[in-house]
């Protein structure tokens, strides 16, 4: 099944899940030892199944911190694995470089998540009282094209998005940041934000407060002063014609 839109946030099926877990940090490294793919985030698995009773749940599946990480990095495909409950669930990401403009050789390189793939064993834990337990379900999703970003940067999501495998299972990420490509060492590059992410504010409006009240401050003690001034000066004038008056 394909899906070209982008991920969205909040879902649709909202089933008693515990929290989003912790964020993990994986790293997929070439055959020389050096990393080449840069993940941290965030998982959540949901899945609708069938009870013994005949009644549609979800189920739920977090993507511990300690889950295996494996993949490949090549010139334009990248992929990363993260397996964990003794390789009962495995997921997997698939990344591609492409141009912006076909036409045009000079256009500047992107990549983003093409392909994402899911496999998980159905069992009491993640599915309570399912129907039929002990089976392995398969899903992929392709022809994405989300957590776009321009080679040479690292594309960053720290609000919660969902990518929709089918309509049963949706995988939910949260403070996502990903380089599949151009890594140097263990420390991302330029983050390209997601349009999710509330955008910082300037530093120079962060000031605008502080500065607008040290100058309504300033203001005000430069006009109090000045009244005490004018008040002081006609008192001074009054007590000189008082003075002229009774020495006449």
């Amino acid at each position: 099944m394909s899906c070209g839109s982008p991920p969205t946030p909040v879902p649709t099926m909202t089933p008693l899940c515990p929290h989003m877990p912790p964020p993990g940090k994986w790293v997929v490294k070439d055959e020389k030892g050096n990393p080449c793919l840069l993940a941290d985030m965030s998982l959540q698995l949901r899945s609708r199944y069938t009870t013994v009773d005949n009644t549609t749940r979800v189920g739920c599946i977090n993507v511990p911190t300690n889950a295996e990480a494996t993949g490949i990095c090549g010139q334009n495909t990248s992929q990363l694995t993260l397996s964990f409950h003794v390789r009962q669930c495995n997921i997997t990401f698939t990344f591609s470089e492409s141009r912006e403009n076909f036409s045009n050789p000079s256009s500047v390189e992107k990549f983003g998540v093409s392909q994402v793939s899911v496999e998980y064993f159905v069992n009491e834990n993640w599915f309570p009282d399912a129907k039929k337990l002990h089976h392995k379900m398969e899903v992929t999703t392709a022809n994405l094209e989300i957590y776009e970003a321009h080679v040479g940067q690292s594309y960053q999501c720290m609000g919660q998005t969902n990518i929709t495998l089918n309509t049963d299972v949706t995988l939910f990420t949260q403070d996502l940041h990903l380089q599949p490509f151009s890594v140097s060492g263990y420390g991302f590059a330029k983050s390209h934000v997601c349009p999710e992410d509330p955008t910082p504010e300037p530093s120079w409006k962060a000031n605008v407060v502080p500065m607008a009240v040290g100058c309504a401050l300033g203001a005000f003690v430069i006009l109090v002063t000045l009244g005490t001034y004018i008040v002081y000066r006609r008192r001074q004038k009054r007590m000189a014609g008082y003075s002229l008056l009774s020495t006449t």
